[in-house]
């Protein structure tokens, strides 16, 4: 009796972005739902799965807006300052009269 031959296993690849999270919208509120860090977390996952030619070309297009950019510094900004002490508006207000800058 002759052996059985398997299949060839399908070469698995890593999904496109735009395949592994959901499409967004935009929206004026600036506010996170639950779903939006879900689907940052999906969006993550796919850009780490992508080959390393494919991630600069998503750079590129995630950077490609002025406004977008911005906002990414932003966050960058906000993540490396998280450990850093609050001051108040009039501690601030103070200081900058004292310097002859108000």
């Amino acid at each position: 009796m002759p052996a059985k031959k398997k299949a060839p296993a399908k070469k698995r690849t890593a999904p496109k972005v735009a395949e592994a999270a959901p499409k967004y919208t935009a929206r004026s509120s600036g506010s996170l739902r639950k779903q939006d860090v879900s689907e940052g977390e999906a969006l993550w996952k796919a850009y780490v799965k992508l080959p390393e030619t494919e991630r600069g070309a998503f750079v590129q297009k995630m950077l490609g807006s002025r406004q977008r950019r911005e906002d990414i510094m932003d966050i960058a900004v906000s993540i490396a300052r998280r450990g850093e002490v609050g001051r108040s508006y009039s501690e601030i207000r103070e200081e900058l009269k004292r310097d002859g800058l108000l």
